[in-house]
Protein backbone atom coordinates (compact mmCIF):
# COMPACT_ATOMS: atom_id res chain seq x y z
CA UNK A 1 0.00 0.00 0.00
CA UNK A 2 1.34 3.42 -0.94
CA UNK A 3 1.83 6.14 1.65
CA UNK A 4 -0.95 8.19 -0.02
CA UNK A 5 -3.37 5.25 0.08
CA UNK A 6 -2.50 4.54 3.71
CA UNK A 7 -3.13 8.19 4.66
CA UNK A 8 -6.47 8.15 2.82
CA UNK A 9 -7.53 4.98 4.64
CA UNK A 10 -6.60 6.44 8.02
CA UNK A 11 -8.54 9.61 7.20
CA UNK A 12 -11.58 7.54 6.21
CA UNK A 13 -11.44 5.62 9.48
CA UNK A 14 -11.10 8.87 11.37
CA UNK A 15 -14.24 10.31 9.73
CA UNK A 16 -16.19 7.14 10.56
CA UNK A 17 -15.05 7.16 14.19
CA UNK A 18 -15.91 10.84 14.54
CA UNK A 19 -19.37 10.42 12.99
CA UNK A 20 -20.17 7.30 15.03
CA UNK A 21 -19.29 9.09 18.26
CA UNK A 22 -21.41 12.12 17.37
CA UNK A 23 -24.71 10.47 16.37
CA UNK A 24 -27.56 8.93 18.41
CA UNK A 25 -30.38 9.15 15.84
CA UNK A 26 -30.84 9.35 12.08
CA UNK A 27 -33.70 11.30 10.46
CA UNK A 28 -34.43 10.30 6.86
CA UNK A 29 -36.17 12.44 4.30
CA UNK A 30 -38.70 10.42 2.28
CA UNK A 31 -38.94 11.62 -1.33
CA UNK A 32 -35.62 11.14 -3.06
CA UNK A 33 -33.99 9.24 -0.19
CA UNK A 34 -36.31 6.44 0.94
CA UNK A 35 -38.35 6.29 -2.26
CA UNK A 36 -39.18 8.04 -5.51
CA UNK A 37 -42.89 7.93 -6.31
CA UNK A 38 -43.03 5.16 -3.65
CA UNK A 39 -40.46 3.06 -5.54
CA UNK A 40 -37.74 2.30 -2.95
CA UNK A 41 -34.27 3.74 -3.40
CA UNK A 42 -31.78 0.83 -3.65
CA UNK A 43 -30.65 -0.69 -0.33
CA UNK A 44 -32.75 1.62 1.88
CA UNK A 45 -34.49 -1.17 3.82
CA UNK A 46 -31.25 -3.00 4.64
CA UNK A 47 -29.52 0.24 5.61
CA UNK A 48 -32.26 1.20 8.07
CA UNK A 49 -32.29 -2.29 9.59
CA UNK A 50 -28.52 -2.17 10.12
CA UNK A 51 -28.65 1.29 11.67
CA UNK A 52 -31.35 0.22 14.11
CA UNK A 53 -29.48 -2.98 14.94
CA UNK A 54 -26.44 -0.88 15.81
CA UNK A 55 -28.50 0.94 18.45
CA UNK A 56 -29.29 4.13 16.55
CA UNK A 57 -32.79 5.59 16.64
CA UNK A 58 -34.37 6.07 13.21
CA UNK A 59 -37.21 8.39 12.21
CA UNK A 60 -38.56 10.08 9.11
CA UNK A 61 -38.72 13.85 8.61
CA UNK A 62 -40.47 14.90 5.44
CA UNK A 63 -42.09 17.99 3.99
CA UNK A 64 -45.08 15.86 2.98
CA UNK A 65 -48.30 17.77 3.57
CA UNK A 66 -50.70 15.83 1.36
CA UNK A 67 -50.39 12.39 2.98
CA UNK A 68 -51.29 11.47 6.55
CA UNK A 69 -48.79 9.75 8.81
CA UNK A 70 -50.66 6.45 8.88
CA UNK A 71 -50.62 6.28 5.08
CA UNK A 72 -46.87 6.92 4.97
CA UNK A 73 -46.18 4.30 7.65
CA UNK A 74 -48.15 1.79 5.60
CA UNK A 75 -46.19 2.66 2.44
CA UNK A 76 -42.95 2.12 4.37
CA UNK A 77 -44.24 -1.28 5.50
CA UNK A 78 -44.82 -2.13 1.83
CA UNK A 79 -41.07 -1.79 1.23
CA UNK A 80 -40.11 -3.70 4.40
CA UNK A 81 -39.42 -0.71 6.64
CA UNK A 82 -41.14 -0.57 10.02
CA UNK A 83 -42.27 2.84 11.29
CA UNK A 84 -44.75 4.06 13.87
CA UNK A 85 -46.69 7.31 13.81
CA UNK A 86 -44.38 8.55 16.57
CA UNK A 87 -41.42 8.09 14.20
CA UNK A 88 -43.10 9.95 11.34
CA UNK A 89 -42.72 13.73 11.25
CA UNK A 90 -44.49 15.41 8.33
CA UNK A 91 -44.68 19.13 7.64
CA UNK A 92 -48.47 19.01 8.10
CA UNK A 93 -48.02 17.48 11.57
CA UNK A 94 -45.35 20.07 12.46
CA UNK A 95 -47.57 22.92 11.26
CA UNK A 96 -50.59 21.74 13.25
CA UNK A 97 -48.48 21.11 16.35
CA UNK A 98 -46.86 24.55 16.23
CA UNK A 99 -49.95 26.60 15.40
CA UNK A 100 -52.04 24.84 18.05
CA UNK A 101 -49.37 25.31 20.74
CA UNK A 102 -49.05 29.00 19.86
CA UNK A 103 -52.77 29.66 20.38
CA UNK A 104 -54.69 29.92 23.60
CA UNK A 105 -57.85 28.70 21.88
CA UNK A 106 -58.76 26.71 18.75
CA UNK A 107 -58.38 28.89 15.68
CA UNK A 108 -60.14 28.86 12.32
CA UNK A 109 -57.72 27.62 9.62
CA UNK A 110 -58.06 27.53 5.86
CA UNK A 111 -55.81 25.07 4.04
CA UNK A 112 -54.59 25.35 0.44
CA UNK A 113 -54.12 21.78 -0.78
CA UNK A 114 -55.25 18.97 -3.03
CA UNK A 115 -57.45 16.72 -0.93
CA UNK A 116 -57.89 17.23 2.81
CA UNK A 117 -54.89 15.62 4.56
CA UNK A 118 -53.60 18.93 5.94
CA UNK A 119 -57.01 20.07 7.17
CA UNK A 120 -57.57 16.69 8.79
CA UNK A 121 -54.24 16.99 10.65
CA UNK A 122 -55.39 20.32 12.08
CA UNK A 123 -58.74 18.83 13.07
CA UNK A 124 -56.92 16.03 14.92
CA UNK A 125 -55.43 18.79 17.11
CA UNK A 126 -58.92 20.16 17.84
CA UNK A 127 -58.73 23.12 15.45
CA UNK A 128 -61.54 24.04 13.04
CA UNK A 129 -60.05 23.67 9.54
CA UNK A 130 -61.52 23.95 6.07
CA UNK A 131 -60.01 23.45 2.64
CA UNK A 132 -59.92 26.64 0.56
CA UNK A 133 -62.19 25.03 -2.03
CA UNK A 134 -64.81 24.13 0.57
CA UNK A 135 -68.11 25.97 0.71
CA UNK A 136 -67.59 26.22 4.49
CA UNK A 137 -64.98 28.98 4.04
CA UNK A 138 -66.71 32.29 4.76
CA UNK A 139 -65.19 35.58 3.52
CA UNK A 140 -66.11 37.46 6.71
CA UNK A 141 -64.64 34.95 9.18
CA UNK A 142 -61.13 35.73 10.57
CA UNK A 143 -58.77 32.89 9.67
CA UNK A 144 -55.22 31.65 9.37
CA UNK A 145 -54.23 30.39 5.91
CA UNK A 146 -51.90 27.37 5.73
CA UNK A 147 -50.34 26.40 2.39
CA UNK A 148 -49.87 22.68 1.79
CA UNK A 149 -49.19 20.85 -1.47
CA UNK A 150 -51.19 21.23 -4.67
CA UNK A 151 -50.63 20.22 -8.27
CA UNK A 152 -53.92 21.77 -9.38
CA UNK A 153 -53.62 25.21 -7.77
CA UNK A 154 -54.74 27.88 -10.22
CA UNK A 155 -56.64 31.06 -10.99
CA UNK A 156 -59.82 30.01 -9.18
CA UNK A 157 -57.83 29.35 -6.01
CA UNK A 158 -56.12 32.74 -6.22
CA UNK A 159 -59.56 34.31 -6.58
CA UNK A 160 -60.77 32.55 -3.43
CA UNK A 161 -57.72 33.78 -1.53
CA UNK A 162 -58.38 37.30 -2.74
CA UNK A 163 -61.98 37.10 -1.51
CA UNK A 164 -60.89 36.21 2.05
CA UNK A 165 -57.77 38.40 2.08
CA UNK A 166 -59.36 41.03 4.30
CA UNK A 167 -59.87 38.54 7.15
CA UNK A 168 -56.56 36.65 6.99
CA UNK A 169 -54.63 37.20 10.23
CA UNK A 170 -51.78 34.77 9.57
CA UNK A 171 -50.10 32.99 6.66
CA UNK A 172 -48.10 29.77 7.09
CA UNK A 173 -46.52 27.26 4.74
CA UNK A 174 -45.82 23.62 5.50
CA UNK A 175 -42.81 23.99 3.17
CA UNK A 176 -41.58 26.18 0.34
CA UNK A 177 -39.37 23.68 -1.50
CA UNK A 178 -38.66 24.38 -5.16
CA UNK A 179 -38.56 20.66 -6.01
CA UNK A 180 -38.73 17.13 -4.69
CA UNK A 181 -36.99 13.93 -5.82
CA UNK A 182 -39.24 11.92 -8.14
CA UNK A 183 -38.62 8.71 -10.07
CA UNK A 184 -37.02 10.27 -13.15
CA UNK A 185 -35.77 13.53 -11.69
CA UNK A 186 -37.01 16.57 -9.78
CA UNK A 187 -40.62 17.79 -9.92
CA UNK A 188 -42.06 21.11 -8.70
CA UNK A 189 -42.87 21.14 -4.98
CA UNK A 190 -44.94 23.69 -3.05
CA UNK A 191 -42.74 26.78 -3.35
CA UNK A 192 -44.57 28.22 -6.35
CA UNK A 193 -47.95 27.91 -4.57
CA UNK A 194 -46.54 29.67 -1.50
CA UNK A 195 -45.19 32.48 -3.70
CA UNK A 196 -48.59 32.98 -5.34
CA UNK A 197 -50.37 33.09 -1.97
CA UNK A 198 -47.86 35.61 -0.62
CA UNK A 199 -48.43 37.83 -3.62
CA UNK A 200 -52.22 37.87 -3.44
CA UNK A 201 -52.36 38.17 0.38
CA UNK A 202 -49.53 40.74 0.49
CA UNK A 203 -47.72 39.05 3.38
CA UNK A 204 -44.80 36.69 3.92
CA UNK A 205 -45.56 33.10 4.89
CA UNK A 206 -43.87 31.52 7.92
CA UNK A 207 -42.51 28.10 6.90
CA UNK A 208 -43.01 25.44 9.58
CA UNK A 209 -41.46 22.40 7.90
CA UNK A 210 -37.83 22.10 6.80
CA UNK A 211 -35.62 24.16 6.74
CA UNK A 212 -37.16 25.72 9.88
CA UNK A 213 -35.09 24.69 12.91
CA UNK A 214 -38.42 23.82 14.56
CA UNK A 215 -38.57 20.61 12.51
CA UNK A 216 -35.45 18.89 13.85
CA UNK A 217 -35.88 20.36 17.33
CA UNK A 218 -39.32 18.74 17.47
CA UNK A 219 -37.74 15.44 16.40
CA UNK A 220 -35.09 15.81 19.13
CA UNK A 221 -37.69 16.36 21.85
CA UNK A 222 -39.76 13.42 20.67
CA UNK A 223 -36.79 11.04 20.47
CA UNK A 224 -35.29 12.43 23.69
CA UNK A 225 -31.88 13.03 22.13
CA UNK A 226 -29.90 16.28 21.76
CA UNK A 227 -30.56 17.86 18.37
CA UNK A 228 -26.82 18.07 17.81
CA UNK A 229 -26.63 14.26 17.88
CA UNK A 230 -29.16 13.77 15.05
CA UNK A 231 -27.98 13.04 11.49
CA UNK A 232 -30.35 14.46 8.88
CA UNK A 233 -30.13 12.47 5.64
CA UNK A 234 -31.70 14.19 2.64
CA UNK A 235 -31.30 14.95 -1.04
CA UNK A 236 -31.90 18.71 -0.86
CA UNK A 237 -29.34 21.25 0.28
CA UNK A 238 -32.00 23.96 0.53
CA UNK A 239 -34.35 21.87 2.67
CA UNK A 240 -32.48 19.08 4.45
CA UNK A 241 -28.93 20.41 4.81
CA UNK A 242 -30.19 23.88 5.72
CA UNK A 243 -32.61 22.42 8.30
CA UNK A 244 -29.67 20.67 9.96
CA UNK A 245 -27.55 23.80 9.84
CA UNK A 246 -30.36 25.95 11.30
CA UNK A 247 -31.01 23.59 14.21
CA UNK A 248 -27.48 22.47 15.03
CA UNK A 249 -27.93 18.91 13.74
CA UNK A 250 -25.48 17.03 11.51
CA UNK A 251 -26.27 16.75 7.79
CA UNK A 252 -25.65 14.10 5.16
CA UNK A 253 -26.48 14.85 1.53
CA UNK A 254 -27.55 11.90 -0.63
CA UNK A 255 -26.59 12.79 -4.17
CA UNK A 256 -27.56 10.30 -6.89
CA UNK A 257 -25.27 11.03 -9.82
CA UNK A 258 -27.70 9.30 -12.20
CA UNK A 259 -30.44 11.88 -11.62
CA UNK A 260 -30.41 15.60 -12.44
CA UNK A 261 -30.42 18.04 -9.51
CA UNK A 262 -31.58 21.67 -9.69
CA UNK A 263 -28.92 24.37 -9.38
CA UNK A 264 -28.11 25.59 -5.89
CA UNK A 265 -28.29 29.16 -4.71
CA UNK A 266 -24.99 30.97 -4.20
CA UNK A 267 -25.30 30.91 -0.39
CA UNK A 268 -26.23 27.23 -0.10
CA UNK A 269 -24.55 25.57 2.94
CA UNK A 270 -22.20 22.62 2.63
CA UNK A 271 -23.28 19.28 4.13
CA UNK A 272 -21.22 17.68 6.89
CA UNK A 273 -20.88 14.60 4.69
CA UNK A 274 -22.10 13.35 1.32
CA UNK A 275 -22.92 9.86 -0.01
CA UNK A 276 -23.72 8.57 -3.48
CA UNK A 277 -24.88 5.16 -2.21
CA UNK A 278 -26.97 4.78 0.94
CA UNK A 279 -24.85 1.81 2.02
CA UNK A 280 -22.12 4.32 2.79
CA UNK A 281 -24.19 5.38 5.81
CA UNK A 282 -23.58 2.05 7.51
CA UNK A 283 -19.83 2.56 7.05
CA UNK A 284 -19.97 6.10 8.41
CA UNK A 285 -21.97 5.03 11.44
CA UNK A 286 -20.49 1.61 12.19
Amino acid sequence: MTHAASSELQASRGVRATMRDRIDAVAFDLDGVVWRNFVPVPHISDVIKKLRKSGLKVCFLSNYANRDREFLCNRLADIDIKATREEMFTSSFLAALHIRSAQDRPHHCVTVEDGSALAEEFRSFGMPAYELRSSDVLPETPCTVVIGYSESFGYADVTRLLHISGTVDGLYATARDRWYGALHGPLPASGWVVAAAEEVLARRAVTLGKPNALALRTVARSLDVPVGRILMVGDSVESDVTAARNSGAVSCLFRDAALPTPMLTADAPLPDCEVADLRELTLLLS
